[in-house]
């Protein structure tokens, strides 16, 4: 082997120590970016958990408030003006929507849905309460069909109800479920009660109710 060999192996050599030594030095820096990379990761769960605490802790006190604000309402220690914070109806006698309650059917797109598709709703309505409409718990029974047809339509997973179901999931508000339904079955009583030319009685007899508990 001549001089001109050994160098060109020297010259080798030296290429693949450098490229030995790029290659070990771009690994370390990798090996930090996945370190850093972990220590996020790790970051983001314990924040998404304090998050999901802070969420939980949030709702129990929605609840909190809104069952209390029904105590006291009905034991009339609030005045009207405070009365059923954070709620969808009241706890009057008969129940009435809130401004929660509708803005939750305007925003759910119940409200929509009803105003296209009326005949849907009040005419099976009007057939079931037919026999009562002469009883004198007509109001009471227009209450409770109402509430049982929006729970029938949900558990027959009808497609008049597909936009709540999907407002309901979106808003995080499954918990509120049965609520929410009601909301929707007491909308659905008073334009029942309009459909049977009664909303200028039922409104009396809301006022009523309204002297009676003050």
């Amino acid at each position: 082997m001549d001089l001109s060999d050994t160098l060109a192996i020297g010259q080798i050599l030296i290429w693949i120590g450098a490229i030995a030594y790029y290659i070990f030095a771009y690994k370390n820096k990798i090996d930090n970016i996945e370190s850093k990379l972990n220590k996020i990761d790790i970051s983001l769960e314990v924040t998404i958990s304090k998050v999901n605490s802070i969420e939980r802790g949030l709702k129990s006190a929605r609840d909190c408030i809104r069952d209390l604000s029904g105590y006291l309402t009905e034991w009339k220690i609030i005045p009207n003006h405070l009365q059923n914070f954070d709620t969808y109806y009241n706890s009057n006698s008969p129940p009435q929507l809130t401004k929660r309650g509708i803005n939750f059917i305007e925003e759910s797109g119940f409200k929509a849905v009803f105003e296209n598709n009326k005949e849907h709703f009040i005419k099976p309505l009007k057939e079931r309460l037919k026999s009562k409409k002469e009883d004198d718990a007509f109001f009471y029974f227009c209450e409770e069909y109402s509430i049982q047809f929006t729970q029938e339509l949900e558990e027959n997973e009808s497609e008049l109800l597909s936009g709540v179901r999907g407002y309901i999931f979106k808003e995080g508000l499954y918990d509120l479920k049965e609520t929410l339904f009601k909301v929707l079955g007491l909308y659905l009583r008073d334009h029942v009660i309009a459909a049977f030319n009664k909303a200028t009685e039922f409104k009396q007899l809301k006022a009523k109710k309204r002297e009676t508990n003050q």
